[in-house]
């Protein structure tokens, strides 16, 4: 039920340009690791271990997030020195 939502919500996020409108390029390294995950989960036969991947996953997003807030927190504080140079 879930599973087949999200493959239908990667397939649309594959097919549209959001990075490339943003003129964001995914990394080579990053392409890999994506690449790496992706056939993990492809192989797993393990719920166990499919939950441990989904689980790492999740933790990644959210630290990625908090990562990224953080960073737009710093730009936009009056204190920054980047802003005021």
């Amino acid at each position: 039920m879930h599973v087949e939502w999200i493959k239908k919500k990667v397939q649309m996020e594959d097919k549209s340009s959001k990075l490339e409108f943003l003129e964001y390029k995914v990394p080579l390294e990053d392409q890999f690791v994506f690449e790496k995950f992706k056939r993990s989960i492809d192989n797993c036969e393990d719920k166990d271990t499919l939950k441990y991947v989904a689980t790492y996953l999740a933790q990644l997003a959210t630290q990625r997030n908090v990562i990224i807030k953080g960073l737009i927190s710093e730009l936009v504080s009056p204190d920054n020195i980047v802003l005021k140079s």
